[in-house]
């Protein structure tokens, strides 16, 4: 009974982990890339 419970905490926990790591991998990709651009625009 215990079994189930603890998989479905451990997959939420790793997928909500995942999600959040993503996105901010895809951010920090975003920022930097436009935050390269415009300096290199500016010089």
């Amino acid at each position: 009974m215990n079994g189930p419970v603890c998989f479905m905490v451990f997959l939420g926990m790793s997928l909500a982990y995942v999600t959040s790591f993503a996105g901010l991998v895809l951010a920090w990709r975003s920022w930097k890339k436009h935050h390269r651009g415009e300096g290199e625009d500016g010089r």
